[in-house]
């Protein structure tokens, strides 16, 4: 079984600006840029904060960097109705290290981002003063199906299974070339308010976002994949993030204890406030 923390919606490395964390906590995972040629624009996400859309939410607080209405956005995991799940699409290098990682049914995608408190303040929203930058885990899903999308062909037959996944962004666009590409569908999943338990940033010696503190039986570099700075402090681990890969992978079947198994499942359930797991191997 596999734990996959994903690092998805606007960052740095995108020229983008954190997502907001509203005063009531609640808070809303901004997709990256999707060019001109993206089939979502900001101003059709449906999300809403007290009847105020979220692209004129975002105007406030970039002031105005871009009038985000008619920005392109990719709009990946997305989250459908009907049926309801909450789906996402990987290409290129990210699905080649999920197809190495041996990543599929069963297993758990923790859908992290960079995010930073906003307030209203003069009739607009704007960054809270001094207010950290965060990597915040926003949703979660477990995965109930892949679905391989390697061609256009391959697309055609999942649509006929899955007319659903119609608007998905991985599935209206066409491929280009020789490419490697899944769907992963949800079956448990959620989108998620803030709380500081699922804050991944070390708050108690903040050195910026990208240095993480979990309980200390995450300290296992042998098990994840691309993180490899792990540093002991107390009941804790400190992870040295260093902002390269978009997936990390902790593979729980290749920990040696199987206390610590349990452990990382109970703490993962605990924070997410669900059970997701009847045993682990």
């Amino acid at each position: 079984m596999k734990i996959i923390f994903s690092r998805k919606g606007m960052d740095a490395s995108s020229g983008g600006f954190a997502s907001p964390i509203f005063p009531d906590q609640t808070m809303h995972s901004i997709p990256i840029w999707g060019g001109e040629s993206s089939p979502h624009k900001y101003g059709d996400l449906a999300f809403r904060y007290q009847n105020q859309p979220l692209h004129s939410v975002m105007n406030d607080y970039t002031n105005q960097f871009r009038s985000w209405e008619n920005v392109g956005c990719h709009h990946d995991p997305m989250l459908f109705e009907t049926p309801k799940s909450l789906v996402l699409g990987q290409a290129d290098r990210a699905e080649g290290h999920l197809r190495n990682q041996g990543v599929g049914v069963g297993d758990l995608f923790l859908f992290f981002g960079w995010f930073r408190q906003i307030e209203r303040r003069d009739e607009r929203w704007s960054y809270v003063k001094d207010a950290p930058d965060v990597h915040q885990i926003w949703a979660f899903m477990k995965v109930e199906k892949k679905l391989a999308i390697d061609s256009d062909a391959n697309k055609f037959e999942v649509l006929e299974s899955f007319p659903f996944l119609s608007e998905h962004p991985h599935i209206k666009r066409l491929k280009t070339g020789n490419k490697k590409e899944s769907i992963y569908v949800s079956g448990q999943h959620e989108l998620l308010t803030y709380t500081q338990d699922r804050c991944l940033t070390d708050m108690k010696k903040y050195q910026g976002r990208s240095t993480w503190r979990l309980p200390a039986v995450f300290n296992q570099p042998k098990a994840f994949s691309h993180l490899k700075v792990f540093e002991s402090d107390l009941n804790d681990v400190v992870i040295r993030y260093r902002g390269f890969g978009q997936e990390f992978v902790l593979d729980l079947d290749k920990l040696d204890s199987e206390k610590d198994r349990q452990e990382i499942v109970a703490h993962i359930e605990r924070i997410l406030g669900t059970q997701l797991f009847q045993q682990t191997k």
